[in-house]
């Protein structure tokens, strides 16, 4: 990352959490150097979906494959809250 980019916005949240918890002042240069040195948090509707398939292939040892459960199973695990902090 060059000093003439914006740290993304995700950078900028992570970066505002640890200043509340620990009192960092120069958010703009903390931002940029979590960019540079942090992966992105992972979308909780892709987690909600991988768990929904690591869930579904035990299923298909007792024959059942279903496709339309694996999205029925995503949804139930958003709704429930899966992947939150």
């Amino acid at each position: 990352m060059t000093d003439k980019q914006t740290p993304p916005e995700w950078a900028f949240a992570r970066a505002q959490e640890l200043r509340n918890k620990r009192g960092f002042t120069h958010l703009d240069a903390f931002a940029a150097y979590i960019a540079e040195h942090e992966q992105p948090p992972v979308d909780r509707k892709l987690l909600c979906a991988r768990e929904a398939m690591g869930q579904w292939g035990a299923l298909l040892a007792s024959g059942d494959e279903d496709w339309e459960w694996v999205a029925i199973r995503a949804i139930e695990l958003w709704e429930q809250g899966f992947g939150r902090d």
